[in-house]
């Protein structure tokens, strides 16, 4: 999704459709265009609709929309090392080595049910946020005195290596 900003105006009509706590400006306006009603996908493209009075940049120079800050986003998102597990899997089930986007695709999938809100808003760099952690938590692997993933992979392309089949099995035996 990329953000837009709509003037107060049009953002008061939207809180008139909307029912609290749970439309979305997209789901009201998919109402009043009388689509059918859809959960909002990373894979889509769209639009966030925010009141620019709404807008708070004092906190440490970044945006936030609604009176929610940097920090509370950081302690309500899914940490980085949650992912873990999941991309060493995505890549198992894969043959042990893939394409990105296969892996975040897969990725999601096993994790999804453990996600929160938070982590499929967008980022001011354009991602979204699952997907930013899955990239760190491989790029911490790949860091490791004895990598998970192959840090030597060619870009666009993530690969298990035995450390972290090991890892993965002794996790799978815990469970």
């Amino acid at each position: 999704m990329r953000p837009i900003l709509v003037d107060g105006e049009v953002y008061d009509r939207l809180k008139k459709l909307a029912e609290p706590f749970v439309d979305s400006p997209n789901d009201v306006l998919r109402r009043v265009f009388e689509l059918e009603p859809k959960r909002s996908t990373d894979d889509e493209e769209g639009v966030f609709a925010t009141n620019p009075s709404e807008v708070n940049t004092a906190f440490r120079g970044r945006a936030t929309r609604a009176g929610v800050t940097f920090t509370d986003v950081r302690v309500n998102r899914t940490p980085d090392r949650d992912f873990r597990v999941p991309i060493l899997q995505a890549l198992q089930e894969l043959g042990g080595r893939a394409a990105t986007g296969d892996v975040l695709k897969r990725v999601r999938r096993i994790i999804e049910p453990a996600l929160k809100p938070v982590d499929f808003d967008e980022m001011r760099s354009g991602q979204v946020r699952w997907r930013s952690a899955t990239n760190f938590e491989k790029k911490h692997m790949a860091l490791e005195a004895i990598p998970l993933v192959n840090p030597n992979s060619p870009r666009g392309i993530w690969e298990i290596t035995d450390a972290g089949r090991q890892y993965l099995q002794e996790v799978q035996k815990s469970q």
